[in-house]
């Protein structure tokens, strides 16, 4: 049995996300791009407003990974960025829960939610440097888009975009 579960988030939840996603950003970030600058825009980023329009919103994702105890161990976001395609925002998950299954199912359900919408492909960016989710992405179904390769990503550092097709014949 496994020692968490994944659902939608709810606004109940907004609080624990917004601090449990700037922790995690800033230690994901700030050896790319320097403590104080992931700092300050992890602070400015991750706001009621963007949880809040992802939870309401019927085009958007957001779904929370919570242990046994109700904490938050992982979380997934997006929102519409075309037609029939989810931009994942921000896939994190807490050190002491990595290699454990919890962003390989936050992944997986993610594919779920966004295929019982319609939605056909799922796409994200990965900083440059950022090896450990390339190599997750790549093992989880996503491919990079050499067209759209490399794009703005944060500071000096450019970004990968990565595309996993869903729905038919993508799953």
């Amino acid at each position: 049995m496994r020692a968490f579960s994944i659902r939608k988030s709810t606004r109940a939840d907004i609080p624990q996300l917004i601090d449990f996603i700037n922790e995690s950003w800033v230690r994901t970030y700030a050896p790319l791009i320097g403590e104080s600058v992931a700092e300050e825009l992890a602070t400015a980023k991750h706001t009621q407003s963007l949880f809040e329009s992802e939870i309401d919103a019927a085009d958007a994702l957001s779904l929370t990974a919570k242990d046994t105890q109700n904490r938050v161990i992982g979380h997934v976001g997006g929102f519409k960025k075309a037609q029939r395609c989810i931009y994942i925002d921000r896939l994190h998950v807490a050190p002491a829960w990595m290699g454990k299954g919890v962003a390989k199912d936050l992944v997986a359900a993610a594919v779920r939610d966004a295929s019982s919408k319609a939605f056909e492909t799922l796409e994200l960016t990965v900083l440059e440097g950022n090896d450990r989710a390339m190599a997750f992405y790549a093992k989880s179904g996503f491919v990079v888009d050499k067209a759209r390769s490399p794009t703005e990503g944060l500071g000096d550092r450019k970004a990968t975009t990565m595309v996993r097709k869903i729905g038919k014949g993508g799953n």
